[in-house]
């Protein structure tokens, strides 16, 4: 049977349950919100019937009305690059971390995708009155001067700008990975940034625009300057695929090919493994790899990946309760510098002495 607004019933309402029993409304609300003491006698007993009489009713406060006396919605919006990232490993994870952390402190989350958000007039998601947002990628000006038109309190996790941020070590990470490697021996190290060529559309998280994302624009420098500290020259791989990237590799002459290689994420770094040992590239026998890696399970590749440990439920839940911090104590939102967690080494099986 089709449903019909018309055939709802309405929701029992303060009203309803002050007219049923005779009392005021501000009675049953300060009851109901728990703001009255029961010492006994009439008060108590009262009081008692407009708890019974609600639970009968299936009273739920109004989350209008709510909203209007306490001036806020209690409603946090993620900001994302692009919905067909959220089945990553990256963002999927961050998303929910940070949608537990809130629910937990009372609050509920709105998902706002930013390749979305540009196509609207500037202002426009924020008439949703957010008390809060939390971004995941960089944003555009038009995006940021609108939330700075609205004072709306906001945290960006690894993304670059003048927002309260908080980030993870990505110099200090890709250091340890090329000194790991230089370590054990390996003059010809490679990095794969994980970029497409040629450009797609922005809005494509394949394109260079998603590619150069703050993360990528440190790790490759840090990578060419601990290259250069090291004594050896600076090698780059590129490709977004698999194939890809053993392609890019396999071009090189046997006498100039990098003999460690170090991806921008473990996804790629696993997948390329199976696939080089095809070609008659066996890792770490051949090749050393490591990368920086989200998957604490070291069995999901042969052999056990080496890496730089990314703290993405981490990174999440300190931007939450920097943002709480400020929602519930009512300050000012000032992260600076910003707060930057270490991206601990890992170390596996994957790159071994070279022989």
């Amino acid at each position: 049977m089709p449903f019909s607004r018309k055939d709802q019933q309405p929701h029992p309402t303060i009203v309803t349950i002050a007219e049923r029993l005779g009392v005021s409304t501000s009675t049953v609300s300060r009851v109901l919100s728990g703001h009255v003491n029961l010492r006994g006698g009439k008060s108590a007993v009262r009081h008692a019937a407009i708890r019974a009489l609600a639970d009968q009713l299936n009273y739920r406060p109004s989350f209008i009305g709510q909203a209007i006396r306490e001036q806020r919605t209690r409603i946090v919006a993620l900001l994302n690059p692009h919905r067909r990232l959220l089945a990553g490993n990256v963002y999927g994870p961050m998303l929910s971390a940070a949608e537990l952390a809130l629910r937990e402190a009372g609050y509920h989350v709105m998902l706002e995708c930013v390749s979305e958000i540009d196509q609207l007039p500037t202002d426009a998601f924020l008439n949703r009155r957010y008390d809060g947002i939390i971004t995941f990628h960089q944003i555009t000006p038009a995006i940021l001067a609108a939330v700075e038109r609205a004072a709306v309190p906001t945290v960006a996790i690894n993304a670059d700008g003048v927002l309260p941020r908080v980030l993870v070590d990505d110099a200090g990470a890709m250091q340890a990975l090329v000194h790991h490697c230089l370590a054990r021996g390996h003059s010809r190290i490679a990095f794969v940034p994980g970029r497409h060529v040629p450009a797609r559309h922005p809005s494509d998280p394949r394109s260079p625009a998603y590619a150069e994302h703050h993360s990528l624009v440190l790790r490759e420098q840090a990578f060419r300057s601990a290259c250069a500290a090291g004594g050896i020259a600076s090698d780059t791989l590129e490709g977004f695929t698999r194939d890809e990237v053993v392609a890019a590799l396999l071009r090189r002459p046997a006498k100039n090919r990098p003999t460690a290689v170090i991806f921008n994420g473990d996804d790629l770094a696993a997948a390329c493994l199976a696939a080089l040992a095809a070609h008659g590239l066996h890792c770490p026998a051949d090749i050393g790899v490591c990368a920086f890696g989200i998957s604490d399970d070291p069995q999901r590749c042969t052999p056990a990946l080496t890496i730089a440990r990314v703290p993405i439920a981490a990174m999440a839940e300190r931007a939450v309760a920097t943002l709480l911090a400020a929602l519930e104590e009512n300050h000012s939102l000032v992260i600076d510098p910003p707060l930057v967690l270490p991206c601990p080494l890992i170390v596996r099986e994957s790159v071994s002495l070279l022989r």
